[in-house]
């Protein structure tokens, strides 16, 4: 159930029949800030995680390498709708902490660092241990609402007009349409993330993130406080040491 069309069009960038980077992958979603406020949603997201462990920590999930994309973001400082602001900070704790379990799962977050802008992070993207990504265009500019940090992003993926899934109309059809913002770049990344997986399926979360951050395409003339390590790209075995494109 997505009323906006934000996570259809988040699944699509990831594992879409026609526009997925990786198109085999398998997705667990659940919808977590269609929410009246910001701490509900917070609570939401901690309800997420916990059912998404849960799929990974039983059955044939439970030795399957995975990706958690998180295309939400909250700010450092609770907004004006969070009365508690003592409450809101514990809550973004329990998310980095939740995080920090699912990597123990072997999974792996990938996280937006939101559209605020120039010296503006979002959480969890800005977590120090979490994937934090960024948005350029097809020129490979940097997105001019993309955000950043102290030491994020860590790389970048395409989030400027993306053309990806929405909705079905009435007669079943399938619609498509380009959005942006960093919450389209992220699951680009998770696609990447997830053909390494699949790639080289006993390598642990941390030298997945790494090797992510190693095979990314510099961009030159592009601020690094602003795009990282550079775009996102995969690698496919026995390309490694030649020029990728």
């Amino acid at each position: 159930f997505d009323t906006a069309g934000h996570g259809t069009h988040v699944c699509g960038i990831i594992a879409g029949r026609h526009v997925g980077i990786a198109p085999e992958a398998r997705l667990y979603v659940a919808c977590v800030i269609e929410s009246a406020t910001t701490m509900t949603s917070l609570g939401r997201v901690m309800s997420g995680m916990n059912w998404f462990l849960e799929q990974f920590s039983q059955g044939d999930n439970a030795d399957r390498p995975a990706v958690l994309n998180m295309s939400l973001g909250f700010p450092s400082q609770a907004p004006q709708d969070v009365r508690d602001p003592k409450e809101y900070a514990k809550r973004l704790k329990v998310i980095d902490l939740l995080m920090h379990t699912a990597m123990q799962a072997n999974v792996l977050p990938v996280a937006a660092i939101g559209n605020d802008g120039i010296d503006r992070c979002r959480y969890p993207g800005a977590f120090a241990k979490i994937l934090g990504v960024g948005a350029v265009d097809f020129e490979d500019r940097i997105a001019w609402f993309s955000g950043n940090g102290k030491a994020k992003p860590d790389v970048v993926g395409y989030g400027v007009s993306v053309y990806s899934s929405y909705q079905r109309d009435y007669d079943n059809r399938s619609l498509y349409k380009r959005d942006s913002g960093t919450s389209m770049a992220t699951p680009y990344v998770t696609g990447i993330a997830a053909l390494y997986r699949s790639q080289h399926p006993t390598l642990s979360v941390t030298e997945v993130h790494q090797k992510i951050i190693d095979d990314a395409k510099g961009l030159a003339g592009q601020p690094e406080a602003r795009v990282g390590q550079g775009l996102a790209r995969f690698v496919a075995a026995g390309m490694q040491g030649l020029h990728a494109p």
